[in-house]
């Protein structure tokens, strides 16, 4: 049985070719392209700023994702018509050579983060926390929003979803102070990087910028409050001291968002009574985070695949179909 995960969603574009248990391939698309993040990223951060990310989607070019398909079945030596499963999210059904498959299952973002950690971890017992920037648009709590944390316990094959965080994005305020910064989309790795030579100067400052209320984190500042915040700071600072400045800044998000992680893992570890522990989702790819959890929780063990972001989606998605809907798993 052939199954083709196709990950990605406005960015990182992948696909995961399985037959049964085995992963046969499993492809970036920015490998082959060698644009990086497989997008234009200029025009992606524009769509962003402007509020026109579906007019960005219109504009991306046809043949996206299908150079990873393509690749994954020629790798095989299969045609499209030996695929006998497909599984995505809603993230990318936007994309012509998503819809050009017959027998297509739709699963939802976050599902798929937790299934390229949990199915990958070796755990037969997990607790799950996904951080990301955005995924689906869901309805939970009687509540309809764009979901942003995922909180889930996984035993065997039956996956508990605990609570979901529509909104109060820890990954795009990261992202906003990434950008406030002068840093570009995507780049958020830079701003961990130069946390580490700032101090606390706006520690205190920023932080109330967030509550915990209900169980949950929430952000008292909008995503503009935020970048106001630092370009009002930075604006009069001299060049010689511009880098120190900005690396304060950037300190006060790291450690921000290192609180928030711990947070809702201790949350987690708290509900389920697991010492294992997989993170996953954009902000999984903060290491420095991973790491403070790690030394200060009460984890056994702690896994974060390798590909914690959407580009991991195609891993995560062909997992699904693998070992959750081909072996009867419940949710």
């Amino acid at each position: 049985m052939y199954i083709l995960g196709l990950g990605g969603s406005l960015h990182d574009f992948s696909a995961c070719l399985m037959r049964d248990d085995e992963v046969l391939v499993a492809i970036e698309e920015e490998r082959i392209t060698r644009q990086k993040h497989a997008v234009n990223k200029n025009k992606l951060e524009k769509a962003i700023i402007n509020n026109q990310l579906w007019n960005f989607m219109q504009r991306i070019p046809n043949n996206t994702l299908k150079v990873s398909v393509d690749y994954c079945l020629d790798y095989a030596g299969i045609d499209y018509d030996d695929i006998d499963l497909v599984v995505t999210t809603d993230s990318n059904t936007y994309l012509p050579v998503v819809n050009s498959f017959q027998h297509m299952i739709i699963i939802n973002h976050h599902m798929s983060h937790i299934a390229s950690a949990y199915y990958a971890s070796g755990y037969n017992e997990a607790a799950i926390l996904v951080v990301d920037g955005r995924g689906s648009k869901v309805s939970y709590n009687n509540i309809t929003g764009y979901e942003s944390v995922t909180l889930a316990h996984a035993k065997g094959n039956k996956i508990e979803i605990l609570d979901k965080v529509l909104g109060h994005s820890i990954g795009h305020f990261y992202s906003a102070v990434t950008l406030a910064i002068g840093f570009g989309i995507l780049e958020d790795g830079k701003t961990m990087g130069l946390s580490s030579y700032g101090t606390d100067t706006y520690l205190e400052e920023m932080s109330k910028c967030y509550c915990i209320k209900d169980g949950r984190v929430e952000f008292l500042w909008n995503l503009n409050e935020v970048k106001n915040f630092i370009t009002d700071k930075l604006k009069d600072v001299d060049e010689a001291n511009l880098f120190q400045e900005s690396a304060d800044m950037a300190y006060a998000a790291q450690k921000i968002i290192e609180e928030m992680v711990c947070y809702y893992s201790e949350r987690l570890y708290k509900e389920t009574g697991c010492d294992k522990l997989c993170i996953v989702g954009g902000v999984a790819l903060n290491s420095v985070a991973n790491g403070v959890v790690y030394k200060r929780l009460n984890f056994s063990d702690l896994f974060i695949p390798p590909a914690a972001g959407d580009n991991g989606l195609a891993f995560g998605c062909a997992l699904y179909g693998a070992n959750y809907l081909c072996r009867g798993g419940k949710q």
